[in-house]
């Protein structure tokens, strides 16, 4: 972990740990996660670190006062792609399940536009 504060604290991630080639050298990290990919796994261990299950993080710090709760981006989620304030509403994804449909919307958004510039 990047911060010098959070040195020797266990990594809990609620989801999967999957390995990531872009990161050239992996520190010695304590990790304790739901799943962990063999490549990751491999990494983790060969770089000295160790991997936990949550029954053995329990043990191992019941108070968190050694734990790091690790979270994504949280507008990473697909269901924010349809988000936009009301006056931007062209700008967002529609939501929509027919392809046609959507294409309908569109060309009627686009056509609104031109008769505005009119």
């Amino acid at each position: 972990m990047k911060k010098p504060t959070r040195e020797g604290l266990i990594a809990v991630v609620v989801g999967t740990v999957t390995n990531d080639v872009r990161l050239y050298k992996v520190p010695k990290l304590t990790v304790a996660a739901l799943h962990v990919t063999e490549e990751a796994r491999a990494r983790f261990l060969a770089a000295g670190g160790e991997i936990l299950t949550f029954n053995q993080l329990a043990l191992r710090a019941p108070t968190w006062r050694k734990a790091v709760l690790m979270q994504g981006r949280r507008n990473a989620r697909e269901a924010v792609r349809h988000f936009a304030p009301r006056r931007e509403r062209l700008a967002r994804t529609p939501s929509l399940m027919n392809a046609q449909r959507a294409m309908n919307v569109l060309d009627r958004a686009v056509a609104l536009m031109c008769n505005l510039l009119i």
